[in-house]
């Protein structure tokens, strides 16, 4: 039982480091020594868990890292009172993971993203799916607040490529606020979205015009 806990323990760490080495090399400059070495493994430990191979660790990886992600979003999500303030949550988490690596991380399922978008369809899907489910839970949040569904769609997409691509700025200018600003400006435009109700809801009569009846 021990020996078999054992087996576990350094698989679930060889996993977490990959995760790591994805979100500071990304796919291209992802290897398996790299991992072992990270994770502080034997060379046949990598062979054995992971038969096959690069391929498979990436997968496994980027499972792992979707999860964790959409988990934190999720709560920011489920905690929050509307959207904007999810938003701006989410802003602060990220700009908190970027500080803690010192800015060498970035977001990992965009890192493959880059490298593999013509040369491994899998993996493209699996990063596809990931932002797919990022959106969902955006969308559920803004119909939640009352913005109708095709506005809705369109700036949860809005929301997770502004902060994806604040990431992007905040790795380069080695500045959380870039995040962090961002976020905001997304929270306030969620702020300023009017509802659907509003939208369908009949004039005020009060706006008719003096002698009309």
């Amino acid at each position: 039982m021990l020996r078999m806990g054992a087996r576990t323990e350094t698989r679930e760490r060889m996993l977490r480091a990959a995760v790591d080495l994805l979100a500071e090399r990304g796919y291209e400059g992802f290897g398996v020594l790299d991992v072992v070495a990270r994770a502080n493994a034997s060379r046949g430990s990598i062979y054995f868990h992971f038969p096959d191979g690069k391929d498979q660790i990436v997968l496994e990886a980027m499972h792992l890292a979707s999860q964790r992600r959409l988990d934190h979003f999720g709560q920011a999500v489920r905690g929050a009172t509307d959207t904007a303030t999810a938003v701006r949550e989410t802003g602060l988490f990220l700009a908190t993971v970027l500080e803690a690596s010192d800015y060498t991380m970035g977001c990992p399922i965009a890192a493959v993203t880059l490298d593999v978008t013509t040369s491994h369809d899998q993996l493209r899907r699996r990063c596809a799916n990931f932002f797919r489910s990022w959106q969902s839970l955006y969308l559920g949040s803004l119909l939640r607040d009352g913005v109708d569904r095709t506005r809705a769609e369109r700036i949860a997409m809005m929301i997770v490529a502004s902060l994806e691509g604040a990431m992007v700025l905040a790795l380069a200018q080695r500045s959380a606020h870039v995040l962090i600003d961002v976020s905001h400006e997304c929270a306030e435009l969620c702020n300023t979205m009017p509802s659907s109700d509003a939208l369908t809801a009949p004039a005020d009569q009060s706006s008719v015009k003096d002698g009309e009846q």
